[in-house]
This record gives C-alpha cells, structure tokens and sequence, in this order.
C-alpha cells in the first residue's frame, strides 16, 4: 500500500543545511530542496511488507546468481564456465593478485549479501508493533554497505568480457547471469530504503517520534540540526554540546531518534578528502601505465594496458563497448579529480570569505530566518546577464551578483552528487579481468592472468569513493545566505517551503 506522511513537517537539506517544510506528498510527487535541488523526500507506493517481499525475492536471486555459472565457453571442444566465486578464486590462486580477488568479493558478493541481509531484518523490525533494540544500530550500517555493493558494476563487466571473447570461442550465457540482471532490477528498487525511508516507515507506524511540524520558538535556540542517519530535526539549543571556537567544529549530543552522532558539519572532512584524494591520484600513474591484464598464449604473450584493451575494442569492431570502457575506466577517474579540486577550492574559499559571523562564530547562514530574501538580482550590479565564462570569471574576482552566485553553488552541488552517481562505475575493468581470468584459462593453450595494474585501478575507485564520502558539500553553501522564498514563482515563504512535483 502506498506510504506517505500525513502531515507537513520540516526537514533540514543533507547537502546545503537548507530548511524546509514538506508539505503533505501526493501520488507519485517528491520533494526537493528548493537551494540544492536534492530530492528530501517522495511518495513511496511501496510500504515495508511490499519492500520485504521484493528483498525476499532479490535474496533467492543473489543465491541462484551465484550458485550457477554466469557464462560458458567453448574451444575446440575444451568446455570452460565460471560463474562469481569461481572466477573469485581463479584469480586468488595468481601469484600477487590476492588484492583484485578480495575488492571483487567484498564489492560483488559480500556486501552486496550484507546489505540484502540487513535490509531483510530491518523489514521485519518494521513489522513488529514496537522497533526492537538494534534497528538504530543496524540502520547505521546500512548507510556504509550502499555505496560499495556493485552488482550492476559487475554485471556490466560481465557483458563487456564476452564481448571481449566473442571472436574466440562459443559462448552460452548461463542461469547465474539471467538471475544477475534480474538481481540488478530489483537492488534498484531497494536502492530507495535508505536509512532515512527506514526511519520514516517507522515514524508513520507510530514507533517512534516524529519530526516538528514547525520552527522552535526563536527565544531557545537560533540552529535546527538535522540527524545523518535518521533525518531528526533537533533544536540545537536543546542539546549538550562540546563548545568550540568555531560553531562549525561543534560537537553536540547524540541523536534523540536513533542515538547516532551528531555534528553541525563532517569532522575533518576537508583534510580527509584532501588525503584520499592525493593517494587516488598517486595510485591512478600505476594503474595506466602498469599492465592491468597478461595473455600467455602456445605462440606469444602479451600485456595490456587500459588504454590498450580500448584501443583493441576499438579496432575489432566493438566501438561502443570500447567508449563505455573509456568513459568507465579514463573518463570517469579524471572527470572524479577536477570536481573534487573544484569543491575543495570552493570550500576553503567559503571558509575564507563566509558573510557574518556573531559572537560564537556562527556563520549567518546556519540562523534561521527573520525575514524575507531580496528579490533575485537585487543586489549587485545593473548590467546585463553574463553568460557562464562571463561569470565564472566575475566569481575569480570576487564580483559576482547574488543571483549569480546562487547558480555557482547549485551547480556545484550538482556536480557532487554526479561524481557520487558515478564513483562505482569505474571498477568495471577490474571485474572485466577477473571474468576473463576464470574464462580464458587453458592451461598450455591460452590464459589469462591479472595485471599489478587491475590492483592499483581498483584502489584509486576506492580511495576517489573515499574522497567523494568524506567531502562535507554543506561547505559548498558556507558563506551563502539560506533561502527565505521558495516557491516556483519566488513568492515569499518561510522557511524554505518545498512544493510537491511529479517524479
């Protein structure tokens, strides 16, 4: 049965710290941030026991896709099948290629089983007329298993290795990779219980408490804090906290909702990115010009280089194949480093230049509003509309409209939740190697072995993933005042209310 909220209630933006009033979502419509543009919430048709039926049924999946080999080769009568554990230990047992096989069974099957299994226990807590003792806990683990399951990532690695191999043998696609894609349509429809859904599905049942309807008196407190996990709106006035100089640095109280950590922005998170940032692009000079695949044949061997399986994509015909490769294994890595370089510039520059800051450092953003936002454009200069050069250049000089610098900041959110979209995709090379190893494995005819390449590529995806996950994007909006007015046709409403649209 469908579920959705019924009652307005306020919502502090995980990406900007914007808040907002949600109002009560219809049909099919979801709420957006009207600063950032990230989705906060939407009308969920499917309630906890459909969700259930759906892990269920992904959990019989996972195990048929694994259980029967996901593709078979024929050469010369010589019959190979692998499906994911057995290609899993083809590559273990290579001399120094243990590292490949470990990220493969963590990122394709481990966590991929944890996150169903977690999910699976989290439903039936759900079901139960109060939430036992655990399910705060486990739904903050759920949050670290999402973002390093990658089925989908395989599966197309999968494709991209028969393609590789088409022109060399007979190939018969298998039960484990029907039940692979089939696993893939319905981790998608998981993919929307994140923690905070959990925590709303238990809110809606009357489990637990239920975000404010409304601000807190002004005369308490001049912060709403926003819980990580849940997404519990807290009056930060009502909180223990460690006082710090900084009001960015504060440590406060733990969640009331679901005891988790609270903090007004990621501790550290500039330093942290910055170091996983620096050892991803170390990482990424061996992982190109190392060789990341070896084939030993009766006749020759050779290596390869990830450019180098492009350009053979490229020349035998398989064009798209090869542009997907490009753009998952160059493009995507490179694309990950300017943004991040972008963002962090950008974040200690509104650290730099951040508005107002009263007595105990806060910065005027964090306030709540008093009082309607000017008009877009009313401030700054009369000239005509610049276009993006124009004002990218305007924004190097610190001369920059108020409206102007409103789209700067959106772009560069989303930008961020792009490089997030797209962190995973590029370990698609190392799971191509690892199909091909367990594939093409004919002792004294033909085989193929990893490369010290694959490993160094597979942890500069890790340390880009830990970079993307460490960034704190509310830095982004550090100097930039939080919206009043939010409607579609900017009338003024406060604070920050968010109006329902399809999608």
């Amino acid at each position: 049965m469908p579920h959705s909220r019924l009652h307005a209630h306020l919502a502090v933006c995980e990406h900007c710290d914007q808040i907002c009033e949600v109002p009560v979502l219809g049909r099919g419509e979801q709420a957006a941030c009207p600063r950032c543009g990230l989705p906060l919430e939407r009308d969920e048709r499917l309630g906890p026991r459909e969700m259930l039926a759906v892990c269920l049924t992904a959990l019989v999946a996972f195990i048929l896709a694994n259980v029967y080999p996901l593709v078979t080769m024929e050469v010369q009568g010589m019959v190979r099948q692998a499906s994911l554990l057995e290609a899993i230990g083809v590559t273990w047992q290579q001399p120094g290629m243990w590292g490949v096989a470990l990220m493969a069974m963590l990122t394709a099957f481990a966590l991929p089983l944890g996150q169903l299994l977690l999910l699976l226990a989290l439903l039936l807590m759900l079901l139960r007329p109060s939430l036992p003792g655990g399910f705060d806990q486990a739904t903050r683990v759920l949050r670290w298993f999402r973002p390093w399951s990658m089925i989908p990532v395989f599966v197309l690695g999968v494709l991209v290795a028969i393609v590789k191999i088409a022109d060399l043998a007979s190939i018969v696609v298998g039960v484990g990779l029907w039940s692979m894609g089939a696993l893939v349509v319905l981790l998608t429809i998981l993919s929307r219980l994140d923690s905070r859904m959990l925590w709303r599905f238990a809110e809606e049942s009357g489990a637990t408490r239920s975000n404010p309807e409304r601000l807190p008196s002004r005369q308490r407190s001049h912060h709403l804090l926003a819980c990580d996990v849940c997404g519990y709106v807290h009056d930060a006035g009502e909180l223990r906290h460690a006082r710090s100089q900084d009001w960015l640095a504060q440590e406060f109280d733990r969640c009331l909702r679901c005891d988790s950590p609270l903090h007004v922005r990621k501790p550290d998170s500039l330093s942290r990115t910055w170091a996983f940032l620096i050892t991803g692009m170390l990482l990424y000079i061996p992982a190109n010009l190392l060789p990341i695949m070896q084939t030993r044949s009766l006749f020759d061997a050779s290596a390869h280089t990830i450019m180098g399986g492009v350009v053979e994509l490229w020349e035998g015909g398989a064009w798209d194949i090869a542009l997907v490769v490009f753009i998952a294994s160059v493009a995507v890595p490179f694309v990950k480093f300017v943004v991040l370089f972008m963002l962090l510039a950008a974040a200690r520059r509104a650290q730099r230049t951040s508005l107002i800051r009263d007595a105990m450092g806060r910065p005027a953003q964090l306030s709540l509003p008093t009082s309607p936002a000017p008009a877009a454009g009313a401030t700054g200069s009369r000239r005509r509309p610049r276009g993006r050069l124009g004002r990218a250049w305007d924004f190097a000089r610190g001369k920059v409209t108020a409206t102007d610098a409103l789209h700067d900041h959106q772009a560069r959110a989303k930008l961020y939740r792009f490089i997030e979209f797209i962190g995973q995709w590029s370990m698609l090379d190392v799971f191509v190697v690892l199909l091909l190893g367990a594939l093409v494995n004919f002792q004294g005819l033909m085989q193929v072995t990893a490369g010290f390449g694959a490993i160094a590529f597979g942890l500069t995806v890790v340390f880009t993933m830990l970079a993307a996950m460490s960034f704190d994007p509310r830095l982004i909006w550090d100097g930039q005042p939080a919206l009043v007015s939010a409607s579609n046709n900017d009338k003024a409403t406060e604070p920050g209310e968010v109006h329902a649209r399809q999608g």
